[in-house]
């Protein structure tokens, strides 16, 4: 099997030798007029190096500029950054002084003005099947840069009609893979081989090589472009490949192409080893591999195109890779369990402590709480007020029960807590004859929200004591619940005179729920902001969102 290979390459490499020998400007793309009525009057065409082909309206549809030159043109591209020549048969040395030609940029910029013609050709020239014993006249080379054109045009002195114009558009262009062959295309390969040698324009694919691949690579994702598969995948053993490469060049000089396997160069650049668009890899060994192809004078244009050959089982290491990996997979997994039992373990002791400082905090307001319930009848005793003593003495009764049963939960709805907020209002009216009012937005579901027990009392007593209390019946406190966004947020404003908010003398009452809320924003679920604005003489505003 190797020795057909490389017998195959070498038939294909003299076959490829036979035919570029010798290259001369008569294997150059040339524009010729299309114009019958011209064809024994002057005209241009043009000598491309290497590569380059005629373009279709379509293909210069909206690129090329080309005015009303459409008489006498025709437009060619190239691949190659040299020189593009230019002739004009018809014109000798007897009769140039009558021509003149110039020389256009994109159409529009001039590279040469209109200039005479002083240079012909010499006698052992042949051009495109024109014979130069009348030594017609050439105008020379030129070139510009990738995606730019030149416009030459001819004209007689005097006249502003153009005889003749030759476009020439340096494309940018990369090779394309056409066709791939492997050891179960012998045949086919073959009979391309030699097809595509003497008839270097050849360009079909024939249906055999279609239904190959269609049936190969069924329901893979097919390359949108060609009917090639995206990335190539062998069998182990599939060691020599043959690739086909349209590209319309000349010799093989014009193609350079390269070789990784696993992302590691082991061909680098140089041009086909055998013929100017097959290149025969043989003797392959099983990895990743990625063929990049491009034109000699384009460097910058890469065509890659990725392929596989898979390991024998008997050549990998897959079962102690495998292995190694089930260990390390057991490794981590014991790792996590135990990081996330520590993990755990930490976040338990710390929700512990969180609600062991909470109940503390707790325990501490109601101390606070009942000392100031006790003081309020203590002063209506002295008031000689028994009858407001006694009523405030049993209603406190309730109170203290509904309080020290909110005392036990970590969070009570908000309904009870409102509740609780009247109850406690209404009482201290009986000492102090000030007016409040507690409103409570109607899309606030009271009964459903669940709020740290107690929170709103001190700040209550707070209003009480520095609002209500000095004003006698002028006192006036708000309680207002009104829904913000995914929270809510409570209002608590007096009209009293005010006091220092500042954390060393602010009451205990406030201090407490100042460290009771820092304790309550360590959970990253909830979030409750305090806000209090007071200023002697207007009042006292407070503000806790939730």
């Amino acid at each position: 099997m190797k020795t057909f290979w490389l017998l195959l390459c070498l038939v294909a490499f003299r076959a490829s030798a036979q035919d570029t020998a010798g290259v001369n400007l008569k294997e150059y793309s040339e524009s010729m007029p299309d114009d019958d009525a011209n064809k024994d009057g002057p005209f241009l065409f043009a000598a491309v190096p290497y590569s380059g082909n005629f373009l279709s309206p379509t293909d210069h549809e909206g690129v090329l500029n080309l005015g009303n030159r459409e008489r006498m043109l025709r437009v060619l591209n190239t691949y190659d950054s040299s020189d593009v020549y230019f002739f004009a048969p018809g014109i000798y040395m007897d009769n140039a002084n009558k021509y003149e030609f110039r020389v256009l940029r994109d159409g529009k910029d001039t590279m040469l003005p209109w200039s005479p013609l002083l240079h012909f050709t010499p006698d052992s020239m042949e051009v495109g099947g024109f014979k130069s014993e009348h030594h017609y006249a050439f105008l020379g080379g030129f070139r510009t840069t990738w995606d730019h054109y030149l416009i030459i045009d001819l004209r007689r002195r005097g006249s502003d009609s153009l005889l003749s114009s030759s476009v020439v558009y340096w494309m940018p262009h990369k090779p394309v893979l056409e066709n791939i062959y492997t050891s179960a295309d012998i045949s086919s390969l073959m009979t391309d081989v030699i097809r595509r040698i003497t008839e270097p324009y050849y360009m079909f694919i024939d249906t055999a090589q279609l239904n190959k691949w269609a049936i190969l690579y069924q329901g893979d994702r097919l390359d949108s472009l060609t009917h090639l598969p995206k990335k190539l995948i062998l069998p182990p053993g599939e060691n020599n490949i043959v690739f086909y490469i349209n590209a319309g060049i000349f010799s093989s000089d014009a193609l350079e192409y390269a070789l990784l396997k696993d992302g590691d160069t082991v061909r680098p650049w140089h041009a086909g080893d055998f013929s100017r668009n097959f290149y025969c890899l043989a003797n392959l060994t099983a990895g990743d591999y990625l063929l990049a192809v491009r034109f000699a004078a384009q460097r910058q244009s890469v065509m890659t195109y990725p392929f596989v050959i898979r390991k024998a089982w008997t050549q990998t290491v897959g079962f102690k890779v495998f292995i190694v990996g089930m260990i390390l997979v057991i490794g981590f997994l014991i790792w996590f369990m135990v990081y996330q039992a520590r993990r755990t373990s930490r976040e338990r002791s710390r929700r512990e402590k969180l609600g062991l400082e909470l109940k503390s905090l707790r325990s501490q307001l109601n101390p606070h709480f009942i000392f100031n319930a006790l003081s309020s009848i203590q002063s209506l005793i002295n008031k000689n007020d028994i009858s407001s003593a006694n009523r405030y003495l049993s209603e406190f009764g309730t109170l203290l029960r509904e309080t020290l049963k909110g005392s036990r939960q970590d969070f009570s709805p908000l309904h009870n807590e409102i509740q609780i907020l009247d109850t406690y209002l209404h009482l201290e009216q009986l000492r102090f004859p000030f007016q409040y009012q507690i409103d409570v937005g109607a899309d606030l579901p009271t009964h459903d929200i669940e709020i740290p027990a107690l929170i709103f009392q001190p700040l209550v007593e707070n209003a009480v004591k520095h609002g209500a209390s000095s004003l006698q019946a002028d006192g006036l406190i708000y309680i207002g619940f009104i829904r913000d966004n995914a929270g809510f947020t409570c209002i608590i404003r007096d009209n009293g005179m005010g006091f220092d908010t500042s954390r060393g003398s602010a009451g205990y009452g406030l201090v407490l729920t100042r460290e009771r809320i820092e304790a309550l924003n360590q959970d990253p679920s909830r979030s409750l902001h305090l806000g209090i604005l007071s200023n002697a003489g207007s009042g006292t505003t407070i503000t806790l969102r939730f």
